[in-house]
């Protein structure tokens, strides 16, 4: 009788998931570290809402200032008129942050944090995308690697420190704006706040798996695949 060809994927069943302790805790971890690239992507990496601000004119006009990642847009409402609204990227004069910054030192040291954080952002998604990428290999291909686990933990702490860490970066670049009459920090928006919210994430699944690697399977997963293998023999 032939050998039996092993599958490309192994299952991993519910049963599996809530009697073996190591499986839970990967599967725990990568639903963490999942959450956190895909709230990354949605709600920090592309949404222009890092900074947000509304300046009414005497209900003559509206002013209302968005600014993201990668560009910032400036939408103006006049009274009986049709708004107009114009986006800018990060380099350009009439981007809503250098025309604050004024074109002085503050425009150059801003554009460096953003820099930054665009930096972090991208280091953040690639990171976490390793760490998944690792866990999912050690679920279902490589169940035995005594690497995959804590090679997702690392990438996974990397990649909590790196998008806080962009929050740090564009907050500190906003908090080059201020003047003694106005804190610009105030309008820090929700894509800013979900950048933290991932990097906590992110930094919980690195920690569920460093449990998991210290954590050895259940017994009665070790005993039901013993009898499947036996079965399998005598078959």
């Amino acid at each position: 009788m032939a050998d039996p060809v092993d599958p490309i994927l192994r299952k991993v069943t519910l049963n599996e998931i809530r009697q073996d302790p190591v499986v839970k805790r990967h599967v725990i971890g990568l639903i963490f570290c999942g959450a956190a690239f895909l709230l990354d992507i949605g709600m920090s990496f592309s949404p222009m809402f890092w900074y947000y601000d509304v300046d009414v004119v005497e209900s003559v006009s509206t002013t209302k200032i968005s600014v993201g990642l990668w560009k910032g847009c400036i939408k103006i409402e006049i009274q009986d008129q049709e708004p107009t609204s114009r986006c800018y990227e990060h380099d350009s004069e009439d981007f809503p942050f250098s025309t604050l910054a004024g074109g002085s030192s503050k425009g150059a040291q801003l554009a460096r944090m953003l820099g930054v954080t665009q930096l972090f952002q991208c280091l953040g998604l690639i990171l976490i995308a390793i760490s998944i990428v690792s866990t999912f290999l050690k679920l279902f291909k490589w169940r035995e690697s005594s690497l995959l686990t804590p090679l997702g933990a690392v990438h996974a702490f990397w990649g909590a420190v790196t998008f806080i860490g962009s929050a740090g970066a564009f907050g500190t670049g906003v908090k080059v704006l201020n003047t003694p009459s106005e804190d610009y920090t105030e309008n820090l928006h929700f894509s800013f706040a979900f950048a933290v919210i991932c990097g906590c994430l992110s930094l919980a699944g690195s920690l569920t798996f460093l449990i998991a690697a210290k954590t050895t399977s259940g017994p009665t997963t070790e005993i039901k695949l013993e009898d499947k293998n036996s079965e399998d023999v005598e078959s």
